[in-house]
């Protein structure tokens, strides 16, 4: 599937479940894409990632829970991850030399 396949297919995918995407963060270009979702849990969304490699045939995609920031999270990311029984990853940046 092209980058643009598999763009289609995710946002048909997501919408087929409920999900509401973030419009404001979907993007798609020459050689990657993104894409974010909100579900009925108001702790995190969903992030969909895509890249190709120059000069190859080759294509990743990468789904990940990723916990919300905003005025309208419901739970904080520690009370959602006791909630939901998973371990939200948190990325602050490179780690500390």
């Amino acid at each position: 599937m092209s980058l643009r396949e598999l763009f289609n297919y995710y946002k048909t995918a997501m919408a087929k479940r409920g999900l509401k995407s973030v419009a404001l963060l979907e993007r798609i270009e020459a050689r990657d894409l993104n894409l974010v979702y909100r579900g009925p849990w108001g702790d995190r969304e969903i992030s969909i990632s895509g890249s190709e490699v120059m000069n190859s045939n080759t294509r990743y995609v990468n789904l990940q829970f990723i916990a919300r920031r905003d005025d309208d999270a419901e739970l904080s990311p520690a009370a959602g991850e006791k909630l939901a029984g998973i371990i939200i990853r948190h990325s602050h940046g490179p780690p500390r030399q």
